[in-house]
């Protein structure tokens, strides 16, 4: 059985991604209205 297992830096780089994801899906929202 095998489980992929991140690494605590490879968590905190995947939760970085998300918020810049987040922040620059705010700015497209932004720029619509």
């Amino acid at each position: 059985m095998s489980v992929i297992q991140l690494s605590e830096s490879e968590k905190k780089l995947l939760h970085h991604l998300n918020d810049q994801m987040a922040s620059l899906n705010q700015l497209n929202d932004g720029k619509k209205n």
